[in-house]
């Protein structure tokens, strides 16, 4: 954080989306703090170690995101009361809240998000949907890698979807996408249950 902040005041001169590119650096250094990845704790989660209720879960994390967003529409659509994936909320949160928030700048902060939770069998999966823009077709390859080519510097790093595949991979879920340019996105994180 302190190479961050350094960074901060030198480039401080330049236009204001390095200083949106250091705040997501720095967003995702508190993120990986706060679950002691970075420390001498842990280094990975511990999947089968903890347990989420996967719609509790959701439903707290709703209050935030409508206290922050309150422009977009929040729909929840839970289905899977009382069940539970072997993994940490910490660490759900990670995909979670970088998705919500990518949903939202898709829609230009106002919009229809929905969040989905759906069992099929021993699989849990958590939609989240957006009423965006949706993905151009030539940026499908790169979603997942280092860094999504971005049409603007003002739309972020590019790392975010990466940082979420390494987070779903160290809970031993995957995510997936599914989108149509100008009808929005979904992007769904599956678990398997015990």
């Amino acid at each position: 954080e302190r190479k961050v902040s350094l960074l901060r005041q030198a480039l401080a001169p330049l236009a204001d989306q390095v200083g949106e590119g250091l705040s997501e650096i720095e967003e995702a250094s508190q993120q990986l703090k706060a679950l002691k990845i970075t420390g001498r704790e842990s280094v990975e989660p511990r999947p089968g170690a903890h347990t989420a209720q996967i719609d509790q879960f959701l439903r707290e994390r709703a209050d935030d995101w409508r206290r922050r967003y309150p422009e977009v529409e929040l729909v929840l659509e839970l289905g899977c009361e009382e069940a539970e994936a072997p993994i940490e909320a910490g660490w759900l949160d990670i995909p979670l809240e970088k998705l919500v928030s990518n949903a939202v700048k898709a829609m230009a902060g106002a919009g229809r998000l929905t969040i989905r939770s759906t069992r099929h069998g021993n699989r849990l999966e958590v939609q989240v949907q957006d009423t965006g823009r949706g993905i151009p077709l030539e940026a499908m390859p790169h979603l997942f890698k280092r860094p999504v080519p971005k049409p603007t510097p003002k739309e972020g790093s590019g790392l975010g979807l990466a940082f979420c595949r390494e987070a779903m991979r160290a809970m031993r879920g995957e995510i997936l996408v599914e989108s149509q340019k100008g009808r929005g996105s979904a992007f769904i994180l599956e678990f398997e249950t015990p």
